[in-house]
């Protein structure tokens, strides 16, 4: 994978569904970026959507065959295994799904496409749609024979005509897998998002909200969720960014905005009242992703701070001029410091793992610290804790974390998560969790721990500790591979997880332990 890439996805219920039928994949280490949306009502579309992301998922793990046919037997196969599962249990008759899939090597990108997920490539003040909607209505907005707002309220909109698991399929098959390949643009934004989104949120809308979070995906997607269902949510809605790092500098996030609409009659005729309200409540207003809101009082813009070659030194320093809602961009590098994260700052590196972190003891340290991003990062030993988070609330994503003697990360109490990230080959345990926590651990590769002078497990949820997790892949770990306490309801844990066997044969791969 390119370091010039950033990218982030989110899911949600949405306002009237009791269930979610979508799944999102964020890989960004194999370039894999994946929505899918289920069909089939309740247990049997979520049930389709899970097949679907682990067969795609698994198959490009396997670098066999260019791109293209890759991609193309991935959907084939997750049709097919859909399709035979509903066939053995009835209870899933009549389960599918759509899928849009963006696989990034190099420079270029190989789109996968079935059904009416869409994916849009953006670039500054433009949005494309580069997939086609396998549906009649969606053929007719193509075609231009219906306008945006009127397909968004059409009543046959959620009609399609191609899906995953209606039918088997081979990789070859006439009017099944759409393909597009194109070189990504250096200025560019690819946003993959199931129709939740698309039906209740016009295009231009869209792109204004992820203009105006460009630099923060996360905060991308969730504005775009936010944006659907303040429209009606009246489906599941995904969304997942891929930005380049010269699209992240096109940010927009202008919070101060003079009205410069007033007719010439009421600027002759208010502007002493107008000048004196002014000077003393001092007016502005905030852009955000349901509308502009009308705030009074002194503004403070953002500010990013450079680490690195013609910026300030060390990346301790930025942290502690920093405020809340600034930005610390840090150039490639090796950083010799511990770094102790502030709330309401994201901390970023310019190049994902361009940035090192190496410090003896804890490399990072966020004690109740809140609303904090750190992104990119690659966290090196020899150290004994990589990450430490403490009652805090932060954001982990596309990390790096290796050569840690007691654990990669740990998380005690609070309400953070790691994302996207690759823990391996620390001596303790990759990922221990525990005190009053319902952290999101998600989409992450724990593997190689665990193997110093006491085997350990790949991950550990200890105590009281009650983390989501799905979509991790937990494999080659010193001792059973993922250990639990008895407070923790393993329910869908083997499920939702890719959890290699234990390391030793005739050990189970998940442990109760008390300890």
């Amino acid at each position: 994978m390119p370091p010039r890439l950033i990218a982030a996805g989110r899911s949600d219920t949405g306002r009237t569904r009791s269930n979610n039928e979508d799944r999102v994949l964020v890989d960004l280490p194999k370039g894999l970026f994946l929505v899918v949306d289920g069909m089939g009502g309740q247990a049997a579309g979520e049930r389709a959507a899970e097949v679907a992301a682990r067969i795609i998922a698994m198959r490009l793990a396997r670098q066999t065959g260019d791109a293209e046919k890759r991609v193309r037997e991935a959907f084939a196969l997750a049709s097919t295994e859909i399709y035979d599962l509903a066939a053995q249990q009835p209870e899933l008759k009549g389960m599918a799904c759509v899928a849009t899939l963006a696989l990034i090597e190099g420079d270029r990108v190989v789109v996968g496409h079935v059904g009416d997920s869409r994916l849009y490539l953006l670039e500054p003040a433009s949005i494309r749609k580069v997939t086609s909607d396998h549906s009649p209505v969606g053929e007719l907005e193509d075609a231009g024979k219906l306008s945006e707002e009127d397909a968004m309220r059409h009543p046959r909109r959620s009609q399609v005509y191609r899906d995953l698991g209606s039918a088997p399929h081979a990789p070859d098959d006439p009017d099944f897998v759409e393909v597009h390949s194109f070189v990504l643009p250096d200025c560019s934004a690819l946003l993959l998002c199931s129709d939740g989104l698309t039906d209740q949120v016009p295009a231009q809308q869209i792109r204004r909200i992820v203009e105006h979070h460009a630099a923060d995906p996360n905060a991308a997607a969730l504005a775009l969720i936010e944006a659907a269902n303040d429209a009606g949510g009246k489906d599941n809605v995904s969304a997942i960014l891929v930005e380049t790092a010269q699209y992240a500098g096109i940010s927009e996030k202008r919070k101060v905005r003079t009205s410069a609409n007033f007719g010439w009659l009421w600027f002759l005729a208010g502007l002493l009242v107008a000048t004196a309200l002014f000077g003393i409540l001092r007016p502005y207003i905030e852009q955000t992703s349901s509308g502009n809101k009308l705030n009074l009082g002194t503004v403070r813009r953002p500010h990013t701070w450079s680490v690195g070659p013609g910026g300030i030194s060390s990346i301790e320093e930025a942290l502690e001029k920093a405020s809340t809602g600034d930005t610390i961009s840090v150039a490639p590098g090796e950083y010799h410091e511990a770094l102790h994260l502030r709330s309401g700052v994201s901390l970023v590196s310019l190049e994902v793992y361009g940035a090192k972190i190496i410090a003896p003891g804890v490399a990072v340290i966020g004690d109740s610290v809140h609303d904090a991003r750190f992104s990119g990062f690659e966290i090196l030993g020899p150290g004994e804790i990589g990450i430490q988070l403490v009652n805090s609330d932060v954001e982990l994503t596309n990390l790096k974390v290796t050569g840690m003697s007691k654990a990669g990360v740990e998380i005690d109490g609070g309400k953070s998560s790691l994302q996207g990230s690759t823990i391996e080959a620390n001596g303790g345990t990759g990922v221990y969790v525990h005190g009053l926590t319902s952290a999101n651990i998600d989409h992450n590769v724990i593997r190689n721990n665990g193997h110093g002078s006491e085997p350990l497990p790949g991950l550990f949820v200890g105590g009281s500790a009650t983390p989501h997790l799905w979509a991790n892949v937990i494999a080659g770990n010193g001792k059973e591979q993922v250990w639990i306490s008895p407070f923790f309801n393993q329910g869908t844990l083997l499920k939702d997880n890719e959890i290699a066997p234990a390391s030793k044969r005739g050990e189970l791969s998940v442990k109760v332990v008390t300890r």
